[in-house]
């Protein structure tokens, strides 16, 4: 008899439209990769990770996999994921992503930094740039606050290089 295929959701809310800054965090071959991305798809956070693990034009966690380590399924492959819904501002709510790309490149340059200093052996293989808004404070205190959280998460899952 098949095993079943399982996934936990500790908060359904994952899966409502809001603006998201997530991380997928998967382990192969000893080497635990972290994917940062930012969404506000109707389907929420949940509805994003779909599209990642799916084999459609919109699966960059799979595209990136396949470009950094010539691996093309991920079938059998456990993950983890943690969203961390933004805060009120207009800008994040918007259907142009460019106040979200803010937050998200501040979260992944800090989580570089984080990572290396806290030495958890983790290689951040989703790629972002900063834009003009990456300078407004409220940018900045929002990803201050989600890359607090994403690396505490991270903490969670890895151990420290020894």
């Amino acid at each position: 008899m098949p095993a079943a295929l399982r996934a936990t959701v500790h908060d359904a809310a994952v899966a409502t439209r809001a603006p998201y800054i997530y991380g997928i965090l998967l382990t192969f071959d000893g080497t635990t990769i972290l994917y940062v991305g930012q969404t506000i798809s109707q389907t929420g956070a949940l509805g994003r990770l779909s599209q990642h693990l799916s084999e459609t034009m919109g699966a960059t966690l799979r595209q990136r996999l396949q470009a950094r380590y010539e691996i093309t399924g991920i079938e059998g492959l456990a993950l983890e994921f943690a969203a961390i819904r933004l805060g009120e501002q207009t800008g994040f709510w918007k259907d142009e992503p460019d106040y979200r790309e803010a937050v998200e490149s501040l979260v992944q340059y800090g989580m570089v930094n984080e990572l290396c200093s806290r030495k958890l052996p983790v290689c951040v293989i989703s790629r972002v740039q900063p834009n003009a808004y990456s300078r407004l404070a409220y940018v900045r205190a929002e990803a201050d606050r989600v890359r607090n959280a994403l690396v505490s998460w991270v903490g969670q899952h890895v151990k420290p290089a020894t």
